[in-house]
């Protein structure tokens, strides 16, 4: 388990001391917002740039592939499990994904068993005869940290490109993904207030960062070709 995670540059114990920290901040930062009264806009964008970062960590340490949910059209948003499609092959299940089963944690497993089950192909009193893959299926993640969200009052999602649109979009449903490898989808994020002002989020594919820009910073034109941590 050690040497997969380290490969990585980081260690089980260092992952989880950094999801702890993440935890905390994201606490501290709301009540200290909310006390101060603080701008609408700056606290939705913290509080989404908080929730990418933690579902990032979260799917390094629970060694499962996440997926953060954005409704642009309500501003709600929320963090799903992804259960991937399993294919069959000669002998039963591949060695690797024997491997990655055993570094679950039980809180991933529970999930992991929940989904299986729901995209099953068959069902419980028919036979499988060729052991075939089931359905990719999503289950929302219940977290005591991470709960449904929603923008602040006042504020949209301008704007959101991601390597699956092809092109920015301003309405319907986006999903950002988080790999157990240490990679996140590159995302553009545009918010605004009632009065058009701006702020835009841009996250890094390898290093789980994302930058934030006061203004509504043009998507770079080689966006959807190169996924870099410039």
């Amino acid at each position: 388990m050690a040497n997969t995670l380290t490969n990585r540059g980081m260690t089980i114990v260092e992952i989880m001391v950094v999801l702890t920290i993440i935890a905390s901040m994201m606490g501290v930062a709301m009540l200290s917002m909310n006390a101060i009264g603080g701008d609408a806009l700056k606290n939705s964008s913290g509080r989404l740039t908080s929730v990418i970062k933690y579902t990032y960590a979260n799917a390094a340490i629970n060694n499962t592939h996440y997926r953060l949910v954005l409704n642009l059209d309500t501003g709600q948003y929320h963090t799903e499990i992804v259960k991937a499609a399993l294919t069959n092959h000669v002998g039963g299940s591949t060695p690797a994904a024997e491997d990655s089963e055993d570094l679950l944690t039980d809180e991933a497993k529970i999930l992991a068993k929940k989904v299986e089950e729901k995209s099953d192909l068959f069902d419980e009193e028919e036979d499988n005869p060729f052991g075939i893959s089931r359905k990719v299926s999503y289950e929302r993640v219940a977290d005591v940290v991470v709960k449904d969200e929603a923008l602040k009052s006042g504020i949209r999602f301008a704007s959101v490109a991601t390597t699956g649109t092809s092109e920015p979009v301003d309405s319907g449903i986006v999903t950002i993904s988080f790999y157990p490898n240490g990679f996140q989808e590159q995302a553009y994020i545009v918010l605004k207030d009632e009065a058009d002002t701006a702020i835009t989020l841009m996250t890094k594919p390898m290093s789980g960062r994302v930058k934030s820009y006061t203004d509504e910073k043009e998507l770079p034109d080689d966006f959807f070709e190169v996924e870099n941590d410039d």
